[in-house]
C-alpha cells in the first residue's frame, strides 16, 4: 500500500536544530505559512503540541517570513519542543478593510462629540459601541470571548528590557533565554 503521507523538504537551522518549510495553504484567498519542526531523534514517534503564531507588527509591518519572526520561532520551537505554524496574513495598507473606514471614522467622531457620559468609563463605552459596529452579529454580544476574555492574567516582566527585545536580539541573551523558558513552560 502506498503511503499517503507527503514528505516535505525542510531546511534546518544549525544553531537550534529546528527545521522550517514555507507552504501555501490556499491560492484563493492567498494564504501561506511557515512550518517549524523541533529536532527530534529519527525513530522517536510522539505527538507534539501545535503553536499557531501570528507575527506582530500591528497588522502593518513584518511578515511570517521575516528574519525576526524566523529567529524567534526557531528558538521557541527548540525550547518548547512544539510544532509551530507561522501564518502570513494580509497587512492593513495592502488590502481592503472588512468595513468601510469612512463609516468607522464618522462613528468615532460622533461618539467623541457626545462627550463622556457622567459616571461611565468613556473608553470602555466607545469600545463596546465600536464592537457592535464592527461585529454586530457577534455570538454572545459584549460577552464574546474575543472582546471580553475570561481568565486570570499573570504578568511577566524582564527589568531593563524594551518592547520586543526578544525579537530584536542578535544573540540569545540571558533575558531572552528567561523569556523563552517561561513561554515554553506555558505551551507544554
Amino acid at each position: 500500500m502506498a503511503s499517503t503521507t507527503k514528505e516535505l523538504a525542510f531546511k534546518g537551522d544549525p544553531e537550534t536544530g529546528v527545521s522550517s518549510k514555507d507552504i501555501t495553504i490556499s491560492h484563493n484567498p492567498n494564504i501561506s505559512a511557515r512550518l517549524y519542526l523541533p529536532n527530534l531523534p529519527q525513530n522517536q514517534i510522539q505527538k507534539l503540541p501545535i503553536l499557531v503564531y501570528f507575527h506582530g507588527g500591528v497588522f502593518c509591518i513584518e511578515s511570517a517570513f521575516s528574519l525576526h519572526a524566523h529567529s524567534y520561532l526557531n528558538w521557541l520551537v527548540s525550547e518548547a519542543q512544539v510544532v509551530a505554524v507561522s501564518v502570513e496574513y494580509r497587512l492593513a495598507q495592502r488590502t481592503y478593510f472588512l468595513f468601510d473606514v469612512e463609516q468607522m471614522a464618522d462613528f468615532v467622531a460622533v461618539e467623541l462629540e457626545k462627550g463622556q457620559p457622567k459616571g461611565e468609563d468613556f473608553e470602555k463605552t466607545l469600545e463596546y459601541k465600536a464592537w457592535d459596529f464592527v461585529y454586530p452579529s457577534a455570538p454572545g454580544g459584549l460577552d464574546n470571548p474575543m472582546l471580553n476574555p475570561v481568565g486570570e492574567v499573570e504578568l511577566f516582566e524582564v527589568e531593563g528590557e524594551e518592547h520586543c527585545y526578544h525579537l530584536r536580539s542578535e544573540t540569545e541573551t540571558e533575558n531572552v533565554k528567561k523569556l523563552l523558558k517561561r513561554l515554553a513552560s506555558f505551551l507544554v
